[in-house]
């Protein structure tokens, strides 16, 4: 039951009788949708050193704070911001192996989306706008659902959302918010915990406490808004105090739990703003506008912004109000969005908020549609929700890796058993795209010359020598040389390594005509 005051209740006309046993028995069936699109064989590079990290942290009986994993950058600074996922991903590759590790990416994609449908379902009260963004918000991510520690940070997100359905507006007392601060507050330090993207729960924190100062300044004077301040609006005292506290118990948390805790903190802002990651590396790249191979994407943004833009202008035009809700979600929907369109990296988390703070603005609009109207708007989103899972299950099928375990057309099983076999020489320079398989398949035994492990190598030594020499500059081999290395093991050249070559050739070739 919720009070009239409460902050999620869904415009009157719209709510439909669901029960609440209804709406949990529809998401526990629904959720298997994410989970059957989770389903598809290890491929992402990223695994491989995390298991690799958890191994390292079992032998070592602490966790590192310098590159152990490189031969040529030992004492490097390692800012290792996710060692606890990285700790439970080696475990679970010892006990049962790869394909333990998908069935538990399986399990926490399917409880994310649970809590997502949760979120919606009572952000909404309404099955039609809580099915369609929940598919468009499935749909938008699944091609992220890999076993990494970011997935993990997903489902934190996903209970911070949740929490924020408890918030209220007629509160008198915390104990009015006890379940809201519970929530929100252990999903930002648990979330701490795990990735530096727990930095994405501050700035829907920060959206919304401005959408809570904004409601009442907008509709008053500053003086009545100054005297409404001093009267004690419980509300607008609560909301600093709740900042407060969830970033400093998140800032605790990592004082307290990794080794470099302040460079953790400025780890998400470093790379977003990095140039040449932005250029040189696909996950730091803009997503290309294809609505065949992105469709939940673009359709996730477009319908978004077109909810979110007719109800701001609707209220505007109605009687001049801003809602906190409406305000809420335009601020935190634009900031996401301008995330994603920066760094396609940022699909999945940018789906959950997106989906999250739409749906009520949906859910108001349909509330003001009437009979027929409103009738063909909810064809409109069925058939947009169906065609989107439809092509999202044709793109999951396309990839040819259904299943669990190891994708074996990705991971070079033979060439490592190759190495192994003949004992090959130790100081080896590897692509990125397969360093960290290497450390999975190798580790302790043999290091990496440089791997995807960004926050463990200084910059300047990823682009003037790693990728100095992966472009076949003309210090190549000097390169080489300095480091003492006697063996390479390359990837096939790939597209954008051949845009950046430019018709040169690539560092392959150089070896084979080297003497």
């Amino acid at each position: 039951m919720h009070t009239p005051g409460s902050f999620v209740d869904s415009p009157p006309a719209l709510r439909d009788s669901t029960s609440h046993r209804i709406r949990i028995l529809f998401g526990l069936l629904a959720s298997l949708f994410p989970a059957f699109l989770a389903t598809f064989k290890l491929f992402n590079r990223d695994i491989g050193f995390h298991v690799a990290t958890g191994r390292a942290i079992e032998l070592l009986g602490r966790v590192p704070d310098k590159n152990v994993l490189s031969y040529t950058n030992p004492d490097a600074p390692w800012i290792l911001h996710q060692w606890i996922p990285a700790w439970l991903f080696y475990r679970i590759d010892k006990s049962w192996g790869p394909e333990g590790l998908v069935l538990f990416k399986i399990v926490v994609v399917y409880i994310t989306f649970f809590l997502l449908w949760i979120a919606l379902a009572r952000t909404t009260r309404n099955f039609w706008v809580t099915s369609f963004w929940f598919v468009l918000a499935t749909s938008a991510s699944f091609t992220r659902f890999y076993v990494r520690p970011f997935t993990l940070a997903m489902l934190l997100l996903a209970g911070f959302l949740l929490g924020l359905t408890w918030f209220r507006t007629d509160g008198k007392r915390v104990k009015d918010y006890s379940i809201f601060l519970a929530i929100t507050v252990g999903s930002a330090v648990v979330s701490s915990a795990l990735h530096a993207s727990f930095i994405y729960i501050w700035f829907i924190t920060g959206a919304f406490f401005l959408a809570v100062w904004l409601e009442p300044l907008y509709q008053s004077s500053v003086l009545q808004f100054s005297r409404q301040v001093r009267r004690g609006e419980f509300v607008l005292r609560l909301a600093p105090l709740w900042v407060v506290s969830l970033v400093a118990l998140s800032v605790g948390t990592v004082w307290l739990l990794h080794p470099h805790p302040w460079e953790i903190i400025a780890l998400p802002f470093s790379f977003s703003t990095n140039a040449y990651y932005h250029e040189h590396l696909v996950e730091y790249r803009p997503p290309a506008f294809n609505l065949q191979y992105f469709p939940g994407l673009w359709l996730t943004l477009f319908s978004g912004w077109i909810v979110v833009g007719w109800t701001l202008v609707r209220d505007f035009l109605k009687d001049r109000r801003l809602k906190m809700w409406h305000a809420a979600a335009f601020l935190t929907i634009a900031m996401f969005t301008h995330l994603v369109l920066k760094h396609q990296r940022m699909a999945y988390s940018f789906a959950l908020v997106t989906a999250f703070f739409a749906a009520r603005p949906t859910a108001y609009l349909l509330s003001t549609l009437r009979r027929w109207p409103r009738r063909i708007a909810v064809v409109a989103m069925v058939v947009i929700a169906l065609g989107t899972g439809f092509q999202s299950v044709r793109l999951w099928n396309s990839q040819a890796n259904a299943g669990v375990g190891i994708d074996e057309k990705q991971y070079p099983t033979q060439m490592f058993q190759f190495v192994r076999d003949n004992d090959l020489p130790q100081r080896a320079y590897v692509s990125d795209s397969w360093a960290g398989w290497w450390l999975w398949e190798f580790y302790p035994e043999r290091l990496s010359f440089c791997d995807n492990r960004l926050s463990a190598y200084p910059f300047e030594f990823y682009r003037d020598v790693y990728q100095a020499i992966r472009y076949g500059q003309r210090n190549w081999e000097e390169l080489l040389d300095a480091y003492d290395v006697d063996m390479a093991v390359l990837k096939y050249t790939t597209n954008l390594e051949k845009d950046f070559l430019k018709g040169r050739p690539s560092v392959r070739q150089l070896m084979l005509q080297s003497p």
